[in-house]
């Protein structure tokens, strides 16, 4: 038992002198865990929006490298009966002393095209809802995070591509008068009813907030200072340069 005990502080010596996360059973972490939830109510269902978000994903896409994998699913107006994860894939990994270069980039390629196609099939043929549940979606999300998958990760990431204006029975963000004391009573009122998910180490982007020209720019600017709170709660971190219309400055760290 000691000299587990020894192996096991060797281990965490050298991922910190190295910068690796370590797993709960002291494995190194690799790869990249990649979560994306798409908007799926009314008001993201014309096509101008639903192209914007495959682009988004388009690139994103491109940045992925082998081994990283990627869970995707809907928010509707009830999350925890109808979200899934439906797509779900991991991309080839590549090993030099096993893999044939070309045909693994081949693979590669295969991979990225399903999951586009995936995707896309996933935000066209979502029906669109009434309301929009983004807070019982987040909730559910952390049964992603905590799949193996998500446990051996090395980077885990969230991209919401939403307008961000939750609208259920929990809270109405078009009609919520969030002032900085309204929102601390709502986070005030998730963490003590258990519903905020453990997202510790997540890195959070946000594309398609709010584009709508027809809301004030106070009431924009007051969704916005709702999520930023909300994610480090959670244990996320969501900064400013990441919210946005669109996906902005996206990067995913290499191992």
């Amino acid at each position: 038992m000691r000299n587990n005990l020894i192996l096991s502080m060797i281990l965490v010596a050298a991922a910190a002198t190295t910068g690796c996360r370590l797993t709960a059973n002291n494995e190194t972490a690799s790869g990249t865990f990649l979560i994306c939830l798409f908007d799926r109510s009314i008001t993201a269902n014309d096509p101008v929006t639903k192209d914007r978000y495959l682009a988004d994903f388009s690139k994103l896409v491109a940045d992925l490298q082998p081994g990283d994998t990627v869970v995707a699913d809907a928010i509707t107006e009830n999350p925890t009966a109808t979200m899934r994860f439906p797509v779900h894939i991991m991309l080839p990994s590549y090993d030099p002393a096993q893999n044939n270069p070309l045909l693994h980039k081949r693979e590669l390629q295969a991979a990225k095209r399903t999951l586009l196609e995936q995707v896309e099939r996933l935000v066209r043929g979502t029906p669109a809802t009434k309301n929009t549940a983004i807070l019982d979606a987040l909730y559910v999300t952390r049964k992603a995070l905590q799949s193996d998958a998500g446990k051996k990760a090395a980077h885990r990431i969230l991209v919401v591509f939403s307008d961000m204006v939750e609208d259920s029975a929990r809270a109405n963000f078009e009609r919520e008068n969030l002032s900085a004391g309204r929102i601390k009573t709502i986070l005030d009122i998730e963490e003590k009813s258990g519903r905020l998910p453990d997202m510790k180490g997540v890195d959070v982007w946000v594309a398609g907030a709010t584009p709508n020209r027809d809301m004030g720019e106070a009431r924009i600017r007051s969704i916005e200072a709702f999520w930023g709170p909300y994610f480090s709660r959670c244990g996320a971190l969501l900064t400013p340069d990441r919210y946005g219309p669109a996906l902005f400055n996206f990067a995913i760290a290499k191992n």
